[in-house]
């Protein structure tokens, strides 16, 4: 799969926490969050999804189950800790991903739950299969073209969700997940997050009043605090695998000793913030091409990732995204949250 990994200087293996985003997103709209982890010593990976933005292939070929393969594919070439994934360590992969991409990395870790370490999602879009049961009301009147925004989609992209339960899934999943969620989400609402952590086996739901569909500003702040606290707490943050973990929860070595883990500061992380020891680690960008291949390799200048505060998402609008490094905003609802349209319909867009 194509999409942009950024590796921290660092001796030995890494973390890698795979950033997954929103449905017609773009593999730069999680760049400040795939700076801001790398900055602090772990690796990050943007995925650019088959299909699932700009420059990004046919969206009518896209479904959220053709970016979970693209995600498993990326899972299992980071596992190989070949072909451009030679820093990684394949036993402390996360899944974060943000609306219809926290859909995308919740089945990928139910599929694997062995493979991955912790699962972060930021207003995850759980509302999908509800919210095409309601535009359409039956599979034979979904039309072959959707128009979603100024991009098309295809029907394979309702197929593909109409009989599928999320949430029959994710008992699957028995790490311990992290949502952060708006309660002003009018396009995914928090009561699918809220069913979420009750369906999960071991689920953290982190609430931040007043925010919608897409964080920004102090809201980005608070999420990104809250991912850094929770990375921390599964040990891939200035920490250990979980499976190096002993009965009492002791950091043990291979040999299984107990051993001694550098953490990022004595004190949790504070909300709003990263810990701030590591944040001036130099990067290197590498854009991959597929699984196997490296491309070239671009050093970062340090500063650009010294500051948590500097690198979040502006709040300036842009054409068809609610605040930068986001995706599209909500639809002005038509029967409800009615969000797809005929390509004769007005542009539309959601997830």
């Amino acid at each position: 799969m194509a999409g942009r990994l950024y590796v921290p200087a660092a001796e030995g293996p890494v973390p890698l926490v795979v950033c997954s985003h929103g449905l017609l997103g773009s593999v730069g709209d999680l760049d400040p969050t795939a700076r801001a982890l790398a900055g602090v010593g772990l690796a990050s990976y943007c995925v650019a999804f088959r299909g699932g933005g700009p420059e990004a292939g046919d969206p009518t070929r896209m479904s959220v189950m053709t970016e979970v393969d693209d995600l498993e594919a990326v899972l299992a070439a980071a596992r190989s800790s070949a072909g451009g994934w030679e820093a990684i360590d394949p036993r402390r992969i996360v899944l974060h991903g943000v609306s219809q991409g926290g859909a995308v990395s919740t089945i990928t870790a139910a599929r694997h739950p062995q493979e991955v370490a912790g699962l972060a999602l930021w207003y995850p879009a759980f509302s999908i299969t509800d919210d095409l049961h309601q535009a359409f009301g039956s599979l034979d009147k979904v039309p072959e073209t959707l128009t979603a925004g100024q991009y098309s989609l295809g029907r394979v992209y309702v197929e593909d969700m109409w009989d599928y339960d999320v949430y029959a899934d994710m008992p699957r999943y028995t790490s311990p997940v992290l949502i952060v969620h708006g309660t002003a989400d009018a396009t995914s609402p928090i009561s699918y997050s809220e069913r979420a952590v009750q369906t999960f086996p071991d689920a953290e739901l982190v609430t931040i009043d007043g925010a919608g569909h897409g964080f920004s500003g102090s809201a980005w702040d608070r999420a990104m605090g809250s991912t850094a606290a929770y990375l921390q707490r599964i040990g891939v943050l200035g920490g250990c695998a979980l499976s190096d973990r002993g009965p009492d929860g002791e950091c043990r070595g291979a040999d299984g000793g107990a051993r001694q883990v550098p953490t990022a500061g004595s004190r949790p992380v504070p909300a709003g913030r990263l810990p701030g020891r590591a944040t001036r680690r130099p990067l290197a960008l590498i854009e991959l091409r597929g699984p196997r291949s490296t491309a070239k390799r671009s050093p970062i200048p340090s500063a650009r990732s010294s500051s948590l505060r500097a690198r979040r998402p502006s709040t300036r609008r842009r054409p068809d995204r609610s605040c930068a490094g986001a995706h599209p905003p909500p639809l002005t609802p038509r029967a409800g949250r009615t969000w797809w349209r005929r390509r004769s319909s007005p542009r539309a867009s959601g997830w």
